[in-house]
């Protein structure tokens, strides 16, 4: 992931999808050689829909929005200028729609386990 000042001095250029993975793959990478101690297989069950680690992740993007909302978009600093304000209104839209994105999955889960279940007993017979 880009440091403050890589991303100050690049120009801000958006990253790429390619280089969008490539971080994300190292991040999930960094994580194993972090939780070595645990079983991969339960650190992902506790970050499934409905497990503790994915209603921190929710709770937490929560909270980054308001921090936004009540300490960066309403201050003066920001608010007086445009091209400023515009930025970090759409830093708390795209926190809004990682959000969404996060709760679209714990949503489609809980659907989905209904339709499991009516399933199995079909299966059996």
């Amino acid at each position: 992931m880009k440091d403050l000042i890589e991303l100050i001095t690049s120009g801000l250029e958006p990253s790429s999808d390619e280089e969008i993975e490539q971080a994300r793959l190292e991040t999930l990478q960094q994580l194993k050689e972090d939780l070595e101690d645990q079983p991969w297989e339960d650190v992902e069950a506790l970050h499934r829909p409905g497990g503790h680690g994915f209603h921190s992740a929710l709770h937490t993007i929560q909270l980054y929005m308001d921090g936004l909302e009540r300490h960066v978009l309403a201050n003066p600093a920001v608010a007086m200028d445009p091209d400023t304000y515009r930025a970090a209104f759409r830093a708390n839209e795209e926190l809004a729609e990682t959000f969404r994105e996060l709760a679209s999955i714990a949503l489609d889960e809980a659907m989905g386990g209904p339709e499991e279940d009516e399933e199995g007993p079909d299966e059996e017979d």
